[in-house]
């Protein structure tokens, strides 16, 4: 029997219930990765980490060019079981840079690799999705590699199925694909690809990282904690004891401290000022301008010192370590302190986020104040005549009025009728005339005092960021006041020659 072309595993026709089954033994794909190409149906495959360390091993025998690839969003805390059972030069290869935000650097992305303590023979950072880098990933491969195998590994979910994808499509004439999904165990053995002539590239499995979110989550919810696109960073300023609740997979209590929240756009992320109850395990962390990483779902920036809880479902990896993304200045050729782009670009980001901020507070308020007009006309008109008119008939009813003093007092009442009548009409025009203004919401059930709250909050916010523009701005003048005239002048006269 030959190997499934998308997975790997040995082609079978007897056992429906085990990997490898397919109903025609001429077939290319399984049956399970059929499905996955073309329906999106993912069948789970609980594999253990001894089966891949034992490929792990199978290729240290090789001494082959190894291509270690890992993903830039959710870098694993050590890569122990690599540098334990790998001896072969290491090229890594650092994906998802589409997902960092765009003033991170591939210069500050590689250097923050030395924290592996591993003797790589280069590095690259590469996004599959925008095509970046695979002309000079190439390069390097053909200038390492050994011999016509270059063998491909990382941890699940790192995007090595979708590199390999990428170079079959730029450079080969090999018309076949690796299977890819973003639930973990999709390639479940090596899967050798031609590429030309002198290069075969073997995908293999990936590690499982112990202690990962998607360990819990099923297809549908992977799709939601998972970037697809460039993270927009939230960060806040926390005063006291304060809660920030991500969605329904953390909640994070914080107190007296800054952080920046790196995580995917579509989550739901949330700061309260009160005590959530939650059912999830308790993690207590120290920390100490650190970055918290909670294994799959992101990481947090914390700028200064302080005792964190972090909530998560039992068995959830929550650990610390140093800043992967931070601001700083740079020394020009006339070693003059300078601000960086990356600053600049902060500073931009934040200015558009408070407009944003105050353009939905002007709308909000608008919306408020519509909303308490039309309850105000929703106001029950008094009915003094009414009540009288019920009073006068049960006197007649009791034979206390007769009859002529009872239609007296009712003729009496005839003009404040007319005006009740009036007022109704009056009442529903300005009732239909706000509602008109915002036909989408239904301002007979909005909760004026809930809304209220919500614009506080956003005004919290806002001055939360001009706070922060602030101390920019003070960075920014710092920089102009450490520089030095003479280089100054050197530098403005130096680039009008230019």
């Amino acid at each position: 029997m030959n190997n499934c072309r998308g997975c790997g595993a040995i082609l079978q026709t007897e056992k429906i219930e085990q990997i490898g089954y397919t109903k025609n033994p001429e077939n290319k794909l399984c049956e399970r990765c059929f499905r996955i190409r073309n329906y999106g149906e993912y069948k789970t495959i609980v594999k253990e980490n001894e089966e891949f360390i034992q490929i792990l091993k199978k290729i240290n025998d090789t001494k082959d060019l190894v291509i270690l690839v890992i993903d830039a969003f959710n870098m694993n805390k050590d890569l122990n079981l690599i540098k334990d059972n790998i001896k072969n030069d290491i090229l890594l290869v650092v994906t998802k840079k589409d997902i960092l935000p765009k003033t991170t650097k591939d210069e500050k992305v590689l250097n923050y690799m030395e924290k592996y303590k591993i003797k790589f023979k280069d590095k690259i950072v590469i996004s599959s999705n925008k095509n970046y880098n695979f002309d000079k990933l190439l390069e390097l491969i053909n200038k390492y590699k050994k011999t016509k195998n270059v063998y491909v590994i990382g941890y699940t979910n790192a995007g090595k199925s979708t590199m390999i994808n990428k170079i079959i499509y730029n450079y080969s004439d090999n018309t076949e694909e690796i299977t890819t999904s973003i639930l973990p165990s999709t390639t479940l053995n090596e899967i050798k690809i031609k590429i030309n002539d002198e290069l075969n590239i073997i995908d293999t499995p990936g590690l499982l990282s112990n202690g990962s979110i998607y360990d819990n989550l099923d297809g549908k919810e992977l799709k939601r904690i998972i970037p697809k696109k460039e993270i927009k960073p939230l960060s806040y300023q926390i005063k006291g004891k304060q809660y920030i609740q991500i969605d329904k997979y953390a909640l994070i209590e914080l107190e007296n401290i800054n952080v920046i929240i790196y995580m995917s756009n579509t989550l739901n992320i949330n700061r309260y000022y009160k005590k959530i109850d939650t059912s999830f395990e308790e993690q207590q962390i120290k920390i100490n301008n650190e970055d918290i990483v909670i294994n799959g779902l992101g990481f947090i920036k914390c700028i200064g010192v302080s005792k964190i809880k972090v909530y998560t479902q039992k068995g959830i990896s929550v650990y610390t370590r140093k800043h992967f993304i931070w601001y700083n200045r740079n020394i020009d050729f006339w070693g003059i302190y300078m601000e960086n782009n990356e600053l600049l670009e902060l500073k931009q980001y934040i200015i558009q986020k408070n407009n944003h901020i105050l353009e939905q507070i002007k709308e909000k308020n608008n919306i408020r104040f519509n909303a308490l007009e039309y309850k105000k006309y929703k106001t029950n008109i008094p009915t003094v005549f009414g009540t009288i008119t019920f009073i006068s008939a049960l006197l007649v009813a009791s034979k206390t009025l007769d009859y002529t003093t009872t239609k007296n007092i009712l003729i009496s009442i005839l003009p404040a009728i007319t005006v009740r009548t009036s007022l109704k009409k009056y009442f529903k025009y300005q009732r239909n005339k706000y509602q008109n203004q915002y036909p989408e919401i239904n301002l007979e059930t909005y909760n004026v005092e809930e809304e209220g709250k919500i614009i506080t909050d956003m005004f919290e916010e806002s001055f939360r960021l001009t706070e922060e523009l602030g101390s920019i701005n003070n960075e920014l003048n710092q920089i102009k006041n450490e520089e030095n005239p003479n280089q100054i002048k050197v530098m403005t006269l130096t680039r009008k020659k230019w």
